[in-house]
This record gives structure tokens, C-alpha cells and sequence, in this order.
């Protein structure tokens, strides 16, 4: 391994696994759970300004949502007749770009592959839920970083002791 790079090496089979469960999981979840579509709050707000794009208009809603405008205006883009598919879509999108994305992290400090998979196949839970935002994905990240880090921490002072 090149410092400060992750090694790729075998990386296809884990991310195999890893998009075979998170397909599965998604598509478990859709046949489980039913959309309804509840407009109040900040989903309201997000759901106004992206109609309001769909249809050409500059998008009018309260502060902070009128200003975070990239994700609305990717869905009035991507799917501006079926705004509820579009936010599904690039929320999926999102917790498969997550989810391999804390792989190759974890690759660069967990040399077990049974660890890294383990730790990315609970935020399998990411395509069940489809509606998380990028901090609480942050604070999901950070605390597997910590539980992984503790783990291999406890598991090296033991076999130094041995």
C-alpha cells in the first residue's frame, strides 16, 4: 500500500457483497413499507421549492430551505412529474455512494475483510430507511469508526499480551 492511498486490490468482491445485500434490503424495504406522501415542515418546503422548479419558476420557500437548493433542483430536473420517485432515487443513490464509500475507508484502517463487511452491511440500513440526512449518515460513519477502532484497539492489546 502507497502511503495515504487505499489499497483496490480486491475491492470488486466486497463491494459485490455489500451491493448484493443493499439491493436486497432496498427491495425487501419497498415491498414492506408504503409511501405516504405527509407534507408538513421542512419536507414541505423542500417539496414546494422542488414543484416550483419543475415548472420554471424561481423557487420561493422560507430560510434555511430556499437555500439549499441542490437536491431539489436535482429531482425537478431528474423527475419532474414524480417528485416523491425522484428524492427515492437519489436517496438510494446516496446510501449506495455511502455505503461504498465507507468501504474503501474502512480498507485503509480494518485489515479483515469479515470486519470491513460487517461494518458496512449494518448500514445496510441506509437503503431501508431512504429518507437520511447527511449528518445523521456523518454521526452513523463516526460511530462505526469508533466501535472498528476500540475493537482492533482491545484485539492487539490482547494478542501483544497474548
Amino acid at each position: 500500500m502507497i502511503a495515504g492511498r487505499v489499497e483496490l486490490s480486491n475491492l470488486w468482491p466486497e463491494l459485490a457483497i455489500i451491493a448484493v445485500v443493499f439491493v436486497a434490503t432496498a427491495w425487501v424495504s419497498a415491498r414492506m413499507q408504503d409511501v405516504t406522501v405527509t407534507r408538513y415542515w421542512d419536507g414541505d418546503e423542500y417539496y414546494v421549492m422542488t414543484e416550483q422548479m419543475a415548472a420554471g419558476e424561481t423557487p420561493r420557500a422560507a430560510a434555511p430551505y430556499v437555500y439549499r437548493l441542490a437536491t431539489p433542483w436535482l429531482v425537478a430536473h431528474l423527475s419532474p412529474r414524480a417528485i416523491v420517485n425522484g428524492y427515492r432515487a437519489i436517496n438510494l443513490t446516496a446510501a449506495a455512494v455511502t455505503a461504498a464509500m465507507l468501504l474503501v475507508w474502512l480498507r485503509r484502517f480494518v485489515a479483515e475483510r469479515w470486519a470491513r463487511l460487517l461494518a458496512v452491511l449494518d448500514d445496510a440500513s441506509l437503503a431501508r430507511e431512504g429518507h437520511l440526512d447527511s449528518l445523521h449518515v456523518a454521526e452513523l460513519v463516526r460511530a462505526r469508526r469508533i466501535v472498528v477502532e476500540r475493537f482492533f484497539f482491545a484485539r492487539r492489546v490482547l494478542v501483544a499480551e497474548g
